[in-house]
């Protein structure tokens, strides 16, 4: 879950969905990017520091994923890193 210390979260920014599971209220922030956007890129950071998510997922093509673990193959970044085919 993430924390439940009050959240400043974009929300009138239509690149942001926030879901909310009815049931558990389990949260899920939904972002849409450009990837080569510094606009795209500060939305995404502001974010992840306001809402402080126990986990972040990231789609990338495959080409995009490789050039990432080449340029860090060790970073901390990549631990427990799934891909999908």
């Amino acid at each position: 879950a993430a924390s439940t210390a009050a959240k400043t979260v974009p929300q009138c920014d239509a690149a942001i969905s926030h879901l909310v599971d009815r049931t558990t209220g389990a949260e899920l922030y939904l972002i849409g990017t450009a990837h080569i956007s510094n606009i795209s890129a500060t939305l995404v950071r502001d974010t992840i520091r306001s809402v402080r998510p126990d986990a972040v997922m990231v789609e990338l093509d495959e080409s995009r994923v490789s050039k990432v673990t080449k340029e860090s193959p060790n970073s901390p970044m990549f631990d427990g890193v799934a891909t999908a085919t």
